[in-house]
């Protein structure tokens, strides 16, 4: 399986990419904890265990969407790379090299 290359962007579309993100990672939380709650309500209707699986399963859904978060994060994000666009101060440029290297393997 071969990596996809990387893409270069600049600040502001980076930042563009980075509210997709997060939107993405807002969709799929809700997804799995209403997929949890629907799926607790079934199983404790069907073997009569009023409260229980519910619990267990939203209980369940909590590492699962953690694991989700990250997933999209390192997916996504390991494909772009920030380009340093004029006029941009040294903090600024700083910050988000460090940003850039959230969905990569790579050496502080």
């Amino acid at each position: 399986m071969e990596k996809e290359p990387v893409q270069q962007i600049d600040s502001k579309a980076y930042r563009k990419v980075v509210l997709l993100v997060t939107g993405q990672v807002g969709c799929a939380t809700v997804l799995i904890i209403v997929l949890a709650l629907v799926l607790g309500l079934f199983l404790d209707r069907t073997l009569n265990t009023k409260p229980l699986l519910t619990l267990v399963t939203m209980l369940v859904s909590i590492p699962v969407s953690i694991g989700s978060t990250l997933w999209i994060l390192r997916s996504v994000l390991s494909r772009y790379q920030v380009r340093k666009s004029q006029g941009e101060t040294g903090e600024e440029t700083k910050f988000e090299k460090e940003e850039v290297g959230i969905g990569r393997d790579y050496e502080a």
